[in-house]
Parts: C-alpha cells; structure tokens; sequence
C-alpha cells in the first residue's frame, strides 16, 4: 500500500480564537479515512511551530485528497476550526 510522509512545520499569525490567542493543532487525513493524524496542541501561540511528521496510508493514490484542517484546542467544547 502506498504511502504518502506529510511534516507539519509551522503556522504563522494565526487568527486569535480565545481571548487574545490561540491553542493550534493541525489535524490531516487522506481521501474520506474516518482516522485523522493529529499534532500535539501549541498552547498559547499564534505562530507555532509543530516540526512532526506522518506517515497515511493512500488506497488509490489518483483519486484521494490530503483534508489538512487548523483548529484551536478548547477545554469546554470540542475545538474550533478555522
């Protein structure tokens, strides 16, 4: 099965999603996988840097998606996405 290596490296000027900042992480995945690859949560940071790497799996390489979605961690709900 083909594979496809994806670095997350860095956000700049992120939009402030909590009160003066932001908690980012990057979630991915390919073509409709119900499992998304998470970085780990950059707390209080507008600029993060993530530097991590993944690994997907990619079924049918000429028919699938990389989904690379921004959100902010949030302890009362589920998160916001940008």
């Amino acid at each position: 099965m083909p594979t496809l290596q994806v670095t997350v490296v860095s956000g700049k000027d992120l939009a402030v999603r909590d009160r003066d900042t932001s908690d980012p992480y990057v979630k991915l995945r390919v073509g409709y996988a119900q499992q998304w690859h998470k970085t780990r949560v950059q707390k209080n940071n507008l600029n993060p840097v993530f530097n991590e790497n993944f690994k997907l799996h990619v079924d049918n390489p000429d028919e699938q998606n990389l989904d690379i979605e921004v959100w902010d961690s949030d302890l009362i709900s589920r998160g916001i996405f940008w």
